[in-house]
């Protein structure tokens, strides 16, 4: 029964490192400065897009009402 209980938690365990070992890895990938920026200005834009999108989105759904 013990056994039982203690598979799922060892997977959790398991999976939680690997994680842990992923994101260590892509931080010492991106150690310099200047990779590590290029992604910060990638996720940005990313996000800019998908707002514009959204903004643009509502823009056009609320100006027919009027």
């Amino acid at each position: 029964m013990g056994l039982v209980f203690v598979v799922p938690k060892v997977k959790v365990l398991i999976v939680k490192t690997y994680v842990i070992n992923v994101i260590i890895k892509k931080h010492y990938e991106a150690r310099n400065a200047f990779s590590s920026y290029l992604f910060l200005i990638k996720y940005a834009i990313k996000c800019l897009n998908r707002a514009i999108i959204i903004i643009t989105y509502l823009w056009y759904n609320f100006t027919d009402y009027f």
